[in-house]
């Protein structure tokens, strides 16, 4: 109900003066305030359950829609102003590489234009440089046919000089050819050293030792000079006389050139002595090789070489393996030189004086100093296409040149040359191939002179009944067709089984009479 004091005056500008006016008049105050706060409440859990709904649960689903809308929309914001925020970044960045790439075009067509020009300079400097190389490589092939034309010149010098010290010892040592006619209206040809017959190796029976001694000293000395002028490593060492060492001695290949300090096998029959027991021989031989023999006879000075094989067979065994390895040397030598004619068979490999007039002296005699081989010479001296590829091209013509084949020479190096071809492709390649028939030739000469011996006076005066002679040709024995198994000469550094088979055989040989019979010596009329 109104209170009367305060309706009455409530139109007064002081107010209200009860209490319960003042109170009642308040009251809807209070409800409208009520009211806001509770709104406020409920947007506020709203709110709270939008902005964070794990720690404020929605009140209802309404609550609950509202907030899962809202977040969605939110995310949805959040996510856009991102795409914003990188799209301007991008932007930006796209900026600064446009930028970036204006300036890379400008590089780009700055170096497209040096590259041209450089490419130019490089096409200019590669046309000059091609024209410079091929003046370069037509002066370099001018200075190198200069180069070899000078080298081919002193190589030839060279030859020459070395032919020349070679023709020069042959005449120093007056090598020789002489003829002379036979009965029977032949002409023979003999040669000479030192003034000395040099003679064929199958007619050496009836020579005196001393003589044989010298002219075999002096045509050793002839192969040694001329090998050292020339260069030429022989297959057989050849040692010639010095301090302690009167005379000539050759060494077997498989003991050559090892440069030990050689005893000098010692005189007559020294050469065969043998030692005191078998054990002291093996251990001498196992420590010191054996040389050959050069020189041949004893203090007698008439003694002949087929005397001399009687009283010392082993020694004589030696010296004819000493005279096989120089005739063996001297076919090799005039081989490497292109000299062939003459030394394939062993009947001319024995003729040492013809081998070495031909080669020494008798070019020097003709018009031009480089003869043409046979067909068949030329097929031995051709080379292999794994040799001939480093030869040179003076080499590999089909001439013979002494001084050409050399050991001592990188021109023409004699294991590349043409020249080592005659060599290598040699049936002889084994001086026992040499020595055996020799062997057997002299030692059937010296049986077969057993029996009849005729002199000067019996000869002259049944010359004229010589018709009613009868003559057998012995077989010559060619050392292709010759066994190098049956050999009794291979030398070993064990000589005792080489000294018991060479005068087992000799004392064999001496024994038959091979179907002769003696003839009872003539009578004068």
């Amino acid at each position: 109900m109104d209170c009367f004091a305060c309706k009455k005056l409530s139109e007064r500008e002081d107010g209200l003066v009860c209490v319960a006016c003042t109170r009642s008049l308040m009251n809807p105050l209070r409800i409208e305030l009520t009211k806001v706060l509770l709104e406020k409440e409920q947007l506020e859990k709203k709110v709270n359950h939008i902005l964070d709904p794990e720690n404020h649960p929605a009140p209802d689903e309404e609550i609950k829609r509202l907030g899962i809308s809202y977040q969605e929309n939110h995310l949805r914001e959040v996510e856009a102003e991102e795409l914003r925020a990188q799209e301007e970044k991008v932007r930006e960045l796209l900026a600064v590489k446009q930028k970036e790439l204006v300036g890379l075009r400008a590089r780009r067509d700055a170096l497209e234009s040096s590259n041209a020009k450089r490419q130019g300079d490089l096409a200019k400097a590669k046309k000059e440089a091609k024209v410079k190389e091929k003046q370069q490589v037509k002066e370099a092939k001018e200075k190198e046919k200069e180069a070899k034309a000078k080298a081919e010149a002193l190589h030839n010098k060279t030859i020459e000089a070395k032919a020349t010290l070679c023709r020069e010892v042959a005449s120093l040592m007056r090598l020789r050819q002489g003829k002379k006619k036979m009965k029977d209206g032949t002409i023979k040809e003999h040669y000479f050293v030192s003034g000395l017959v040099l003679p064929d190796l199958r007619q050496i029976n009836n020579m005196r030792c001393t003589d044989l001694t010298a002219v075999l000293g002096n045509t050793a000395f002839i192969v040694y000079l001329c090998s050292y002028y020339i260069g030429i490593k022989l297959p057989s060492e050849i040692t010639v006389p010095h301090r302690d060492y009167p005379l000539t001695t050759i060494m077997t290949p498989a003991q050559s050139y090892f440069g030990q300090n050689i005893p000098f096998p010692g005189f007559g029959s020294a050469l065969g002595s043998a030692p005191a027991s078998p054990s002291t021989s093996r251990s001498d031989g196992a420590s010191i090789p054996r040389s050959r023999p050069l020189f041949i006879g004893s203090d007698d000075h008439n003694e002949s070489v087929a005397q001399f094989a009687k009283k010392d067979p082993v020694a004589f065994s030696f010296f004819l393996e000493g005279i096989a390895l120089l005739a063996y040397n001297i076919a090799w030598f005039s081989r490497s030189q292109g000299f062939l004619q003459g030394t394939n068979s062993w009947e001319d490999i024995c003729d040492m004086g013809r081998i070495l007039y031909e080669m020494l002296v008798a070019p020097s005699h003709s018009p031009a100093i480089m003869r043409v081989m046979s067909q068949r010479d030329v097929h031995d001296r051709r080379p292999s296409k794994a040799s001939g590829s480093g030869a040179h091209d003076s080499g590999s013509n089909s001439t013979s040149r002494l001084g050409a084949g050399s050991h001592d020479s990188m021109h023409d190096f004699f294991p590349r040359s043409a020249y080592s071809s005659a060599t290598r492709n040699w049936r002889f390649n084994n001086y026992n191939m040499l020595a055996d028939p020799l062997k057997k030739h002299l030692l059937n000469e010296m049986n077969n002179a057993e029996w009849e011996v005729l002199n000067q006076d019996e000869w002259d005066d049944g010359g004229e009944k010589m018709d009613e002679a009868v003559f057998i040709k012995t077989r010559a024995m060619d050392g292709a067709t010759y066994d190098d198994a049956r050999s009794i000469m291979t030398t070993t550094m064990n000589k005792m089984a080489g000294m018991e088979i060479g005068s087992d055989e000799s004392r064999d040989k001496g024994k038959g009479k091979s179907g002769w019979t003696k003839v009872k010596s003539r009578e004068k009329p």
